[in-house]
């Protein structure tokens, strides 16, 4: 039986270290906004960005992609989306399950509000805001 997971948390943040034995992970400096060095202008591309999702009372086989969207509304435009990969989040719906993605070189075309979102079987089940800021 396929169950899609429910979302305990979702951030993003600068790095994700992941435990030799993968069931512990340490987020490094979380993200709400981020405010580029004097001189740099939009368009730009943010060299890292992580994102880390845990979730349980997951089962089964799904789809699971992230995409990076700004504006809202009619003007809400997709920037970024990953290719859908299959996770199976095994058969205990007891289970925490931790998911870290690392996204490189991620464009940024104007300062403003974005929003990552987390897709599972093409739904939507988490999402996180990020502020792009002016340089000052």
């Amino acid at each position: 039986m396929d169950e899609r997971p429910i979302i305990r948390h979702f951030l993003a943040c600068d790095d994700t270290i992941v435990s030799a034995d993968g069931e512990r992970y340490s987020l490094v400096h979380l993200i709400h906004a981020i405010r580029p060095l004097p001189g740099i202008v939009y368009p730009r591309r943010h060299p890292l960005i992580c994102l880390f999702v845990q979730m349980t009372n997951g089962r089964g086989s799904h789809q699971c992609r992230f995409e990076l969207v700004v504006g809202s509304g009619p003007n809400e435009r997709t920037v970024y989306s990953t290719p859908a990969q299959r996770y199976d989040l095994g058969t205990d719906p007891l289970a925490v399950l931790g998911l870290p993605v690392r996204l490189e070189n991620l464009p940024f075309p104007v300062p403003g509000q974005y929003e990552f979102r987390f897709y599972c079987d093409d739904y939507i089940l988490a999402r996180v805001p990020i502020e792009l800021r002016e340089p000052q």
